[in-house]
């Protein structure tokens, strides 16, 4: 019945799995619970530098996770991690007060509320900074403030080259930093190309930090249409020969091979045991590598995903429906099908390629 469906594309052969990060979130809040402060510093510790970002806004996410900040910083005020969960947890409150995606549908009510609240997480982040230098997310967490809310941003370029003193290529720094230089938040598409260049000529081969060129061609496309579920239009309309390029040398030097290698390295992949950042960049890229017009390289990824895809970067390209989708799952079907609807374009099987 399920094949049937699939073939009637009445249901879509892409899964929608959990994001790589949730486990470990779940471990952390469990300890937290039970006040094992000591268990849920170390847990942290462990993580990579580029996990440490989707942890936190995962853990962020969860119920009570600012009570449980405050008893964590009370209990140990010297564990950053506990006053990173602090900021961020008053970032994400700030944000669910915002509410609506345009600034101009916000009440007036929030529209006055919302910045107050994000300027206690920056002020909780910015602390932390002053007595930990080397606690790059305490910087990456304050570009995001800035950002939104305009706080400090006379500082962003500043901030961003201490990181890059003390932690050379901060992945969520770099991604926050470039998040200010797209049109929407102040900056310009000349601005944000400049710095996904300068990220890809810069970063050390083999580094995740090549995944900001990714995200600068999902926001390239995302912000040419009022429509991005229409993803072959948007392909079409955006893809050339020069983002193909970018793409395709972003991709390589992520991956740090050459072109003729590239085909044998995604093979040793395995979407479902691999887990880590990596996992979402491979993600990014197939989508920017489609959106760019580098379609071989795209089919390639697509190839290598074998169907399992996230939410990230998929929800922002598909059908945006309403909440009560979200709670029936009909939310990972749009997804579905917006992958589904690449794969169509790139000639690729569906019955061969997921599974």
């Amino acid at each position: 019945m399920r094949r049937l469906l699939q073939h009637l594309r009445i249901r879509p052969y892409a899964i929608v799995g959990a994001h790589f990060i949730e486990p470990c979130a779940e471990r952390v809040t469990a300890h937290l619970r039970c006040a094992e402060y000591e268990s849920a510093d170390a847990l942290m510790a462990q993580v990579a530098a580029e996990d440490l970002d989707p942890l936190l806004w995962r853990l962020v996410d969860g119920h009570k996770v600012g009570e449980h900040a405050v008893r964590w910083v009370n209990a140990v005020p010297e564990s950053s991690h506990a006053h990173l969960l602090l900021g961020f947890s008053e970032i994400a409150r700030a944000w669910n007060i915002r509410g609506e995606y345009a600034y101009e549908d916000i009440p007036r009510a929030r529209r006055r509320k919302f910045p107050k609240v994000m300027e206690r997480g920056y002020q909780h982040l910015f602390e932390l900074s002053e007595r930990d230098r080397g606690c790059a997310m305490a910087f990456a967490g304050m570009i995001h403030c800035s950002r939104v809310i305009g706080i400090g941003q006379e500082s962003r370029k500043q901030w961003l080259d201490h990181v890059m003193e003390v932690v050379p290529f901060h992945v969520p720094t770099l991604l926050n930093y470039a998040h200010t230089t797209q049109a929407r938040w102040g900056g310009s598409e000349q601005e944000m190309v400049e710095f996904a260049l300068w990220v890809s000529e810069h970063a050390p081969a083999g580094h995740l930090a090549h995944v900001v060129m990714a995200n600068a061609i999902l926001e390239l496309a995302f912000s040419l249409t009022e429509h991005p579920a229409d993803v072959v239009r948007l392909r079409r309309q955006l893809g050339g020969h020069e983002l193909a390029g970018w793409m395709r040398q972003a991709l390589l030097s992520w991956l740090n091979v050459g072109p003729d290698q590239l085909h044998q390295r995604l093979k040793s992949f395995d979407v479902q045991t691999d887990v880590g950042f990596a996992r979402v960049a491979l993600e990014r890229f197939a989508l920017a590598s489609y959106f760019a017009g580098a379609m071989e390289e795209s089919r390639m990824l697509f190839m290598t995903l074998k169907g399992r895809i996230s939410r990230d970067p998929w929800e922002q390209f598909s059908f945006q429906g309403s909440r009560m989708d979200s709670w029936t799952g009909m939310d990972k079907a749009y997804m579905g099908v917006t992958h589904d609807r690449i794969c169509r374009d790139l000639g690729l099987d569906l019955k061969k390629l997921c599974w």
